[in-house]
């Protein structure tokens, strides 16, 4: 028995680096860069942080073929009363778990749990290859990762004037490029509403929450928008009541305009 006690002492934290090793190594074995076959054909609706329950969104859910969520998105009340609906759940984060800057933690066995087994990261920038890296290491479920190509998203980017797209927009990006027959958008209005109660516990404040994004000077949620509504006059995308009206309006700059 002391020997047994002994080896485990002793054996087991041997044991334990390699294996996190070993299945981080499969995890990316997993990833792909083959976005396009997820999306090919398909009716697809994005649910965004600023989404709520409605009958349009309901059947629109109902009809579709993939339910797609943005980084805490899954941890809504709103997810739980689409998921029964929906054939097929999918969830793009941006794999910075920072609760308050990023996407917010994930756990893969939360995930499996919840009837998500892909992953979608629709960005691809050196300065963020940390965030992969750190999301193979977590990934013990062994979640298929997709990743946006570098020349897709080079041309993504260039679309936004050189800013790094909002997760929001770069999926809707990444779906409609992936050749979906149909896109339905909820909840993403590019910054012009606040967050829905459940989505940010850390900024309610809409102020807050566009100072945050100045803060770093990556984003551009007006960039995203205006190239957001060009990508409409060339894809089948319907839009839910909110964005239809922020649409139908001259788009008016939120972010930057106290920088002189």
């Amino acid at each position: 028995m002391l020997a047994i006690k002994l080896m485990r002492s002793h054996v087991f934290p041997l044991i334990s680096p390699f294996k996190s090793i070993v299945k981080s190594y499969v995890s990316r074995r997993r990833e792909t860069l083959r976005f396009d076959s997820s999306f090919a054909g398909k009716n697809v609706v994005i649910v965004g942080p600023c989404a709520t329950f409605g009958d349009e969104l309901y059947n629109k859910v109902i009809q579709s073929d993939v339910l797609a969520f943005v980084n805490k998105g899954h941890r809504s009340a709103l997810f739980h009363k689409l998921k029964p609906m929906a054939k097929k759940i999918i969830l793009f984060h941006c794999l910075d778990f920072s609760e308050l800057t990023g996407g917010g933690e994930i756990c893969s066995h939360d995930l499996r749990r919840k009837g998500i087994s892909e992953i979608y990261y629709p960005l691809s920038e050196e300065r963020f290859s940390r965030n992969i890296a750190d999301f193979h290491k977590l990934n013990s479920t062994f979640l298929k990762l997709y990743r946006i190509d570098q020349f897709s998203y080079g041309k993504l980017k260039a679309s936004v004037g050189g800013f790094t797209p909002n997760t929001g927009y770069a999926a809707i990006w990444m779906i409609v490029h992936g050749g979906c027959s149909e896109l339905y958008v909820s909840g993403i209005n590019f910054m012009r509403l606040p967050y829905a109660v459940d989505y940010h516990d850390h900024i309610q404040n809409h102020s807050e929450a566009i100072k945050l994004i100045e803060s770093y000077g990556n984003h551009n949620p007006d960039l995203d928008l205006e190239s957001f509504r060009q990508l409409c006059l060339s894809h089948n995308i319907l839009v839910d009541e909110d964005l239809s009206h922020i649409l139908n309006q001259p788009i008016k700059p939120i972010f930057y305009q106290d920088i002189g």
